[in-house]
């Protein structure tokens, strides 16, 4: 499990090629302050009609498959376990467009800065897809080398590049190669390196098992890319083991976002395996073999139980609210420089916020309007300190009550 808490199994549903199933919607809410939501432009919302890339073999160009038949035979080569799930960043969700090979390469390397600088970064998937606009595993990684990727905030996967961002870049790759062996993609994770893999999915996709937990087997459903992040050796699973892929179909889909994809999956479709060999960032390079950077001194910064997320009511319309952060130790708020609410998916573009100015604690310049009648809870915020740790802080909970 991802943590104690294991998401409930999803309706199976008929999906193709890297888009995502569509059967998560939980709010029938319409507009928000009377904009209506581009539910088809959010990189937080389930698409009511997912972009269908058709023909799996579309995603893996001139790749060689991955052939692992002979090694899930061997006991030496199904053993073991190796994770690099404490440097992810959050999952994310592709939404409608069928951009899985974008999502899948900057998991690789929003992982591989996390663990080798010690910085949470998101980058920018609209404008790494647009370095290749290909469906095609090997271009995204390829493009990842040629150029650099900018953050989210430069080209929000909802919104339009601000100027100048061209010379916004951030990262880029130094290295990669093909993988076909399960012995090789372990070695690539030992050495640091999450495995961009591509692969044919089958109707174990629409509705995880306990855990995430996929079966081998089938195929036909269309090509998807996604993120291998680490290896357990379960002898539940066919092959003798399975490995913990990162998928961008949200939070919603199997383990908060995660699944586990047995051995011998690939010996059933074709699997294509790229390994991306080190990661240069603000400059500065790691391959995943040197030592990573201390962390800043946590000297006096806040903790997450010192500053919380607050509501602010309309008092004319209980169901309009804004928010901003309050503090319950005396200077926590002095030492925050940025706060990015993730408000609820339900808002469309408006499902995140992020404000910079201190004044009423970083409060939110903006009204939403909700339509859960009674408790319901936002999704909660990251805060940007001066020492450059981020806190992930819990949502607020939002409550009033409908009268007719």
């Amino acid at each position: 499990m991802i943590n104690a808490r294991t998401l409930a199994v999803l309706a199976p549903i008929a999906f193709a090629a890297c888009s995502m199933p569509n059967n998560y919607e939980e709010s029938s809410a319409s507009s928000t302050n009377g904009v209506p939501p581009p539910w088809m432009e959010i990189r937080d919302y389930e698409p009511e009609k997912p972009v269908v890339v058709e023909n799996a073999k579309d995603l893996f160009g001139d790749l060689p498959r991955a052939d692992f038949s002979q090694e899930i035979l061997t006991k030496d080569a199904t053993s073991g376990t190796y994770s690099l799930l404490e440097w992810d960043t959050p999952p994310k969700n592709q939404g409608s467009r069928p951009w899985c090979t974008a999502f899948a390469q900057i998991t690789v390397m929003e992982n591989m800065i996390r663990h080798g600088f010690g910085e949470i970064v998101d980058l920018s998937e609209i404008h790494h897809f647009r370095n290749y606009n290909q469906y095609d595993c090997y271009a995204s990684t390829k493009a990842s080398q040629s150029y650099k990727i900018i953050p989210e905030a430069s080209w929000p996967y909802a919104g339009s590049p601000v100027s100048g961002y061209k010379e916004h870049g951030l990262a880029k790759i130094t290295g990669y190669r093909s993988l076909t062996k399960m012995s090789q993609v372990k070695d690539a994770l030992r050495a640091n390196h999450p495995v961009h893999i591509g692969l044919d999915i089958n109707g174990s996709w629409n509705a995880p098992g306990k855990n995430g937990r996929l079966r081998s087997g089938g195929g036909g459903g269309g090509g998807h890319a996604i993120t291998i992040v680490g290896f357990y050796e379960d002898t539940t699973y066919s092959g003798g083991g399975y490995f913990l892929i990162k998928n961008s179909w949200g939070t919603k889909w199997g383990d908060l976002g995660y699944g586990r994809l047995p051995y011998d999956y690939c010996n059933y479709g074709w699997c294509v395996l790229l390994e991306t060999l080190g990661v240069e960032y603000k400059g500065k390079v790691w391959d995943g073999t040197t030592v990573p950077p201390p962390p800043p001194p946590a000297g006096d910064d806040p903790t997450v139980n010192d500053l919380t997320v607050g509501t602010h009511k309309n008092a004319a319309q209980a169901n309009k609210f804004t928010l901003s952060l309050v503090e319950k130790k005396a200077g926590a708020l002095g030492q925050v420089t940025k706060v990015v609410y993730n408000v609820h998916e339900t808002f469309g573009t408006y499902a995140t916020w992020t404000v910079e100015d201190p004044k009423d604690g970083f409060k939110i310049p903006f009204e939403y309007t909700t339509y859960f009648k009674g408790r319901w809870t936002t999704n909660g915020a990251a805060v940007y300190l001066k020492s450059g740790k981020i806190l992930n802080l819990p949502g607020a909970i939002v409550q009033w009550y409908y009268v007719d």
